[in-house]
């Protein structure tokens, strides 16, 4: 597993039902630590976390340690973001895109 900043957790299956219920909006990213593109998102992720905040927690999933979390998701392309809100998926976007463009697909379903 590869390490993100402190703004961005890794999560297991029991941490992330108490996340999303305590959390209206949540934003996922499901990725791997061979996968390049998983790679790159990781300065995405932080800089979602910093915009975002503690208004919408960023949690990472790695597919090779946390395959609980990301079958119970039914993740499946890695790398894929997805924003829940109240514990529904309502935005899923799948591989790498730079932060502005990734903002831009996702900041209509998060508070600001």
């Amino acid at each position: 597993m590869y390490a993100l900043g402190d703004s961005c957790k890794s999560i297991t299956l029991s941490t992330w039902r108490e996340v999303y219920e305590r959390t209206p909006y949540v934003i996922v990213a499901c990725v791997a630590s061979w996968d390049e593109s998983s790679h790159r998102m990781e300065a995405l992720l932080d800089e979602l976390a910093q915009w975002y905040g503690p208004s919408a927690p960023v949690l990472r999933i790695d597919t090779d340690v946390d395959r609980a979390v990301a079958d119970a998701l039914q993740m499946r392309v890695i790398p894929t973001l997805r924003v829940y809100a109240c514990g529904v998926m309502v935005c899923e976007v799948t591989g790498y895109l730079p932060f502005s463009a990734m903002h831009e697909r996702v900041r209509d379903f998060l508070p600001e």
